[in-house]
């Protein structure tokens, strides 16, 4: 029997194909043994939206992770083991200041006015209150201005102008000696560090306090041709190395405890009308400003500003949490930004789904 060209092209063909399947079993094979394969992945930053509409004042969080925030009408807490946000009933009245020492939470009310006097510090642990603590008249508000620190048993409270420390009470007794000498005016924010300095950020300044007999110390900080006289200090902050980190509209200085760095917008500073800030966990650190967030890590600057980020321009307040979440609040609610691990396919969809979230306008799917 004679075979054609076309006849042993068909049989060579059948060749390979049984080759090809045969290598293919046995890679399944290889597949379904012992040996595991590996699928890389990679840590993706994105952002979540709650309390959306609503002013908020000011955010904290506890050890476990959970948030508290204060806002007009309401002190809300979110669960991250319930992924959900609810409201404290009892404490109505706006929450101007507010703070947490990891497992108790200090939030000061206020009736809502310009110049309110008074009010109430609440501490709150498990979401329940443990302790309302009366304000007298002396203490006088601009809700433009003021902080609150909860440093251990201790809460250091500003209002426009002075500073106040006291240990936190078993009872419900007002609080009636409660001046320290503070020299500045127009308090910002409040940061103690782990030997129990305070410093104060205020529009006076940047001021020190070792609890010695000196008192309160001017800080001038200086850093090689650049010496900055800060008339307007915004923000202050003590990160996780210990280092004293301030922000001002000079720009932006971190103090190692022998010698300053200075940044300016010649050193990639991005924006400089700051509001508040916060250290991270890795000697990072988060600005606040009236037109975005800025992240620094000591090299790279990286800014976040507009709806992708934000729903609302102006922060309010800031603080990372210890899974590293860093939740932003603004005038029209809260953002959460995060980093969470996925694999190139996981990260290619979730691109697809942001892009027909914000950029596809068409049912023919093109942008």
């Amino acid at each position: 029997m004679i075979l054609s060209t076309t006849t042993f092209r068909v049989i060579g063909n059948m060749k390979i194909l049984i080759i090809i399947f045969a290598v293919f079993i046995n890679f399944s094979t290889l597949l379904n043994a012992e040996e595991k394969v590996y699928i890389p992945s990679i840590f993706q930053e994105k952002r979540t939206f709650a309390l959306e509409g609503q002013k908020v004042y000011s955010i904290t969080a506890t050890n476990n992770n959970d948030i508290y925030a204060s806002t007009k009408s309401a002190l809300s807490y979110y669960s991250k083991s319930l992924n959900q946000w609810s409201d404290i009933g009892v404490v109505k009245k706006p929450g101007l200041f507010i703070d947490s020492n990891g497992k108790q939470t200090a939030v000061f009310t206020v009736a809502e006015n310009e110049k309110p006097t008074g009010g109430f510090v609440y501490l709150i642990e498990d979401q329940r209150i443990t302790n309302k603590i009366p304000l007298t008249k002396k203490f006088k508000v601009d809700i433009h201005f003021g902080d609150i620190a909860l440093s251990g048993k201790k809460i250091f409270i500003a209002s426009r102008d002075d500073l106040f420390t006291f240990n936190i009470p078993t009872s419900q007794k007002p609080i009636l000696e409660l001046e320290e000498d503070f020299p500045g005016q127009q308090i910002k924010q409040i940061a103690v560090a782990q030997n129990n300095s305070v410093f104060v950020a205020s529009a006076s300044g940047l001021y020190k306090n070792n609890n010695s007999k000196e008192g309160w110390l001017k800080i001038l900080p200086k850093s090689g041709d650049r010496s900055w006289a800060l008339a307007d200090c915004r923000s202050v902050a003590v990160d996780s190395r210990n280092r004293l980190w301030f922000a001002s509209p000079q720009g932006v200085g971190v103090f190692d405890g022998s010698e300053w760095t200075l940044y300016e917008g010649k050193d990639g500073l991005p924006y400089n009308d700051f509001t508040k800030m916060a250290a991270g966990m890795n000697g990072d650190v988060w600005f606040g400003t009236h037109k975005g967030a800025i992240h620094f890590d000591g090299k790279t600057w990286e800014y976040r500003q507009g709806k992708r980020w934000l729903p609302d321009d102006n922060v309010n307040d800031i603080v990372v949490s210890n899974d590293g979440s860093v939740w932003i609040a603004t005038d029209k609610g809260i953002s959460r930004i995060y980093e969470e691990k996925m694999t190139l396919a996981e990260k290619a969809k979730w691109y697809e789904d942001e892009i027909d979230r914000y950029h596809r306008r068409t049912p023919y799917e093109f942008v």
